[in-house]
């Protein structure tokens, strides 16, 4: 097992906890569960809660106190390795969208035999959820084309999925849509909230 003492908390707010891809068995799983209580004990981390699809994995979700960061623990009753990682690689670049910006495209890269999202999904994803408003899916193709409005500038985007012939999923795509292109596919949404 690898040791880990409570964390000293750097003078520059970043997250010290390092990612674990695969815990060595069910007593590192234990004991890092442990050490972790410690870390909500002392004010280091904050435990949130998990959304109802991973509750029932039995995941497990941190905030690292200084730095905002939220990491993610897999344990033994779930379908995947237990690990724990981040869930937004660096919180800092997912702040906003850009002014210039009109299109985000998310790609899968293959990370030691495994596919993950790359930065742009993680920022996709993390823009859906903290920033971007939903306004509503789209009446023909349900949540797979979905409007959101950025609260800072009204500017309104299309999440889509444009590889969909993927199996098992595909990379997500933010669109910068004008309002009369929003008005002619999500009619409804646009009439109620304007």
């Amino acid at each position: 097992m690898r040791r880990r003492e409570v964390a000293a908390e750097p003078d520059d707010g970043a997250c010290p906890w390092e990612e674990i891809q695969r815990f060595t068995g069910p007593r590192e799983v234990t004991r890092f569960s442990e050490w972790m209580a410690e870390q909500v004990t002392c004010g280091s981390a904050t435990e949130l809660p998990a959304p109802a699809d991973k509750e029932a994995l039995g995941w497990r979700y941190f905030r690292h106190a200084a730095s905002g960061q939220v990491w993610q623990l897999t344990t033994l009753d779930g379908p995947l390795v237990p690990s724990f990682r981040p869930v937004v690689r660096n919180p800092s670049t997912m702040q906003r969208i850009e002014p210039h910006e009109t299109e985000l495209t998310g790609n899968w890269v293959v990370e030691e035999g495994r596919v993950r999202g790359d930065a742009v999904c993680e920022r996709v994803k993390w823009l859906t959820q903290h920033l971007v408003v939903k306004v509503g899916d789209s009446r023909r193709s349900g949540g797979w084309e979905t409007l959101y409005q950025d609260p800072n500038d009204g500017r309104l985007w299309e999440r889509t999925f444009p590889q969909s012939e993927m199996h098992g999923g595909e990379p997500p795509r933010l669109t910068l849509l004008t309002p009369e292109e929003a008005a002619n596919k999500y009619g409804p949404f646009m009439r109620s909230s304007g």
